[in-house]
């Protein structure tokens, strides 16, 4: 059987979805930003690129295991630091070395999908609880069955109610990644371990921001490629992560708002 000039063009196209369908298998297992990338076809890719779009989009971004070692690498060395340089113990460091992880990825909390968010409400929905406990009026009577009921039900509205009400009114690369969010985190962070000692609440304050900024510039630096390895040129999500607002107005009034409110919270408290 002799086959014809479209037979040959049918088969190189069967070939090139298969090829990319194993390509998009891979990035479903190693990319936190599947939401988006399912988003992209095969087919989809622009007249004389070099990749699809599915494959470039998970090439700017920095992906979730990037900024998981950065911030473990600097919740580490600032818990270190803090151990040797403000006698902070070994409890107290360890709180610096797990609020500074956090903040490494926290940004992406406006991912809609994925390892961050699972990770980040996860994590939130098991401290939050716990650094709240003593603020609640039923302090010192505690009783097994109280406890159980109070986690149990703080999880699940941390991990489902409140995640999934962030997942509607958020986008990715929006106001999260902001500069003015990182102070937020910050500030958050020290209002959390306010009633310790002001040493470590300043400590994890200041690690939660800087792990933030970590985030944010690790975005940042994959924002731009080299054209002829000299050249460089910048991406089309060059500017998205370290910003002042965001383009919803409305956003980022709010979160100026929320700044203020903590702050004051904050001096007052």
């Amino acid at each position: 059987m002799t086959l014809g000039p479209h037979s040959f063009s049918g088969l190189k196209l069967i070939f090139n979805l298969q090829i990319w369908a194993f390509i998009g298998q891979v990035l479903d297992a190693n990319c936190d930003c599947t939401e988006v990338c399912k988003n992209f076809s095969p087919m989809s890719n622009s007249k004389g690129s070099r990749y699809p779009q599915r494959l470039q989009h998970c090439l700017i971004m920095a992906n979730f295991k990037t900024h998981l070692t950065c911030g473990v690498i600097l919740g580490g060395g600032s818990a270190l630091v803090a151990s040797m340089e403000l006698n902070l113990s070994y409890i107290q460091s360890f709180s610096v070395f797990t609020m500074g992880t956090i903040g490494g990825i926290l940004p992406d909390i406006d991912s809609d999908s994925g390892k961050p968010l699972s990770l980040i409400f996860s994590t939130i929905s098991i401290l939050l609880p716990a650094l709240l406990l003593e603020k609640l009026p039923t302090v010192g009577s505690f009783s097994p069955e109280f406890l159980v009921s109070y986690f149990v039900c703080s999880y699940f509205i941390i991990n489902y109610l409140i995640c999934g009400l962030v997942k509607k009114i958020t986008v990715h690369r929006g106001i999260m990644h902001s500069l003015p969010f990182s102070l937020l985190a910050g500030e958050i962070g020290y209002l959390l371990f306010a009633a310790s000692e002001e040493t470590l609440a300043i400590t994890v304050g200041g690690v939660v921001f800087a792990g933030c900024l970590v985030h944010l510039i690790l975005d940042e630096l994959h924002s731009f490629t080299f054209k002829y390895k000299f050249f460089p040129v910048l991406k089309k999500s060059f500017g998205t992560a370290i910003k002042f607002k965001s383009p919803s107005l409305l956003a980022s009034a709010a979160l100026y708002c929320l700044i203020i409110i903590v702050a004051i919270q904050i001096s007052y408290g």
